[in-house]
């Protein structure tokens, strides 16, 4: 996938702060990873988990409901 995207998005970003979410989203598509700051997070939570990780987790609960 081409960068082009998050860069016409990151320039109209300025105006419009849905854009710069939208540059953020793309980028995240482009790279793979975090796009925001999550040092703040980590300092509450703990390390993010990985996007591989966070799936797993989510398909294990989708297949073992643990909620009444």
């Amino acid at each position: 996938m081409s960068s082009t995207p998050v860069r016409l998005t990151g320039c109209a970003g300025s105006f419009l702060p849905m854009v710069k979410d939208m540059a953020a989203m793309f980028a995240w598509f482009d790279s793979g990873r975090y796009v925001a700051d999550t040092r703040r997070q980590a300092q509450l939570f703990g390390p993010p988990p990985s996007a591989e990780d966070a799936i797993t987790r989510l398909a294990a609960e989708l297949r073992n409901p643990q909620h009444p």
